[in-house]
């Protein structure tokens, strides 16, 4: 078990990648990252956005040119190996990938399409995919890492209007269960988080179908980001399969 007191010197000088760094919990994530002495890679389909997001976390950073900034898409194939291909070019090694990066489509079952499905799926599933793979073949050679995959309290039950997003959410959940059993061979853990009701763009999306979650109710990216840090700063002896975040407010044990 990890001594609070001592998580920044466990997991000092690690490499990360965050996918969906720009804003919400990807932000919230590399921000505290970078903050207990990790080198940090950025990654978002938005340019602009995660060069604003990666200097203001550069202003308050003790190491020097951290975090990177790296525009990629992880719905593409060739954006997710430049990605992993600049990382292992300019530090050697991975030690901790976080997908976050995650787009939703919220509607009745009966107005969506197979279009919303390939959307979704896209980034939340073959995002994830394409990731965790080039992540393997970094790790594995050097012994192993770290994996945590985002996924959602609607990779555990449904909501009505959310069915493409929670799919795409259980399929990540099905992915990190058979990753989190092949990748014990290399020493590399791989982990899931699921939070429910996080102030998030895409909270304020669902706020528009589901008139229960209230935005003073809802968790900060930052709760999210914190127990992340513990996930990875665990014993090496150990493995945290699944942690369930939710607001307080929500229903337990479901």
């Amino acid at each position: 078990m990890v001594d609070l007191r001592d998580m920044s010197e466990r997991v000092k000088d690690k490499v990360a990648v965050v996918t969906g760094a720009s804003r919400g919990i990807g932000f919230a994530v590399a921000k505290v990252f970078t903050l207990n002495g990790m080198r940090v890679y950025m990654a978002s389909r938005n340019r602009e956005q995660l060069e604003r997001a990666a200097l203001e976390i550069r202003e308050t950073s003790s190491l020097r040119g951290y975090p990177v900034a790296v525009q990629a898409d992880v719905s593409v194939e060739a954006d997710v190996k430049r990605l992993f291909s600049r990382v292992s070019q300019e530090e050697g090694r991975l030690d901790v990938l976080v997908n976050n990066a995650g787009t939703g489509v919220f509607k009745p079952f009966l107005e969506t399409t197979l279009q919303d499905l390939h959307k979704v799926f896209k980034v939340n599933v073959e995002g994830v995919f394409l990731c965790c793979k080039e992540a393997f073949n970094l790790m594995k050679d050097r012994g192993g890492g770290c994996i945590v995959n985002v996924g959602s309290i609607v990779s555990l039950k449904g909501y009505p209007n959310q069915s493409v997003y929670t799919a795409s959410k259980h399929a990540l959940l099905g992915l990190t269960k058979v990753l989190a059993e092949e990748g014990k061979r290399y020493n590399i853990r791989v982990m899931a988080i699921c939070p429910g009701g996080v102030r998030t763009d895409l909270a304020r999306e669902l706020m528009a179908i589901r008139p229960d979650l209230k935005p003073e109710t809802l968790m900060d990216p930052e709760d999210v980001a914190n127990t992340i840090l513990y996930m990875i700063a665990f014993s090496d002896k150990a493995s945290i399969d699944n942690i369930v975040i939710r607001r307080r407010e929500s229903s337990p044990y479901f």
